[in-house]
């Protein structure tokens, strides 16, 4: 009982010193935001989903279903590369750019081939985060 009492002395001890011992060599850094987002001078990926009564659409055996989709920014600095198969899209963004968000809107035909179906997506232009560092050099030396 006596060594546990001891070590639990110790244990205390140690975190005390480490709670208080100064930092060297360290980096902060801020975590990005959950997506979306994008960062003005970067791209970002995104890609549809059709769903039929709140599921993701199966085409029925033996038919496909693959929906051509016209995509669009609210941005029109904003480039748009599409896949070949158009359902999804990389949005670039030029480093000046000033919006500080951008709607996204993509838009096909529905499996009946009649029902066209749009959706958006609002996604927030965020400043790029900056990581500061902080480095030691040695200046002068003396001795023999």
């Amino acid at each position: 009982m006596k060594q546990l009492k001891q070590l639990g002395i110790l244990f205390t001890m140690a975190l005390a010193l480490i709670a208080v011992a100064p930092a060297q060599n360290t980096t902060t850094t801020t975590s990005p935001p959950v997506f979306p987002f994008i960062y003005p001078g970067h791209s970002a990926t995104f890609q549809i989903a059709v769903t039929a009564n709140g599921n993701v659409y199966v085409p029925p055996a033996g038919t496909t279903y693959a929906p051509v989709v016209t995509w669009t920014s609210s941005d029109p600095a904003a480039g748009l590369t599409l896949s070949a198969d158009t359902g999804t899209v990389t949005v670039v963004l030029t480093s000046t750019d000033t919006s500080t968000s951008i709607t996204l809107t993509a838009s096909c035909l529905a499996p009946d081939g009649k029902t066209k179906l749009t959706a958006t997506y609002q996604v927030p232009v965020l400043p790029e985060p900056v990581t500061y560092q902080l480095g030691i050099d040695q200046t002068v030396a003396t001795g023999p």
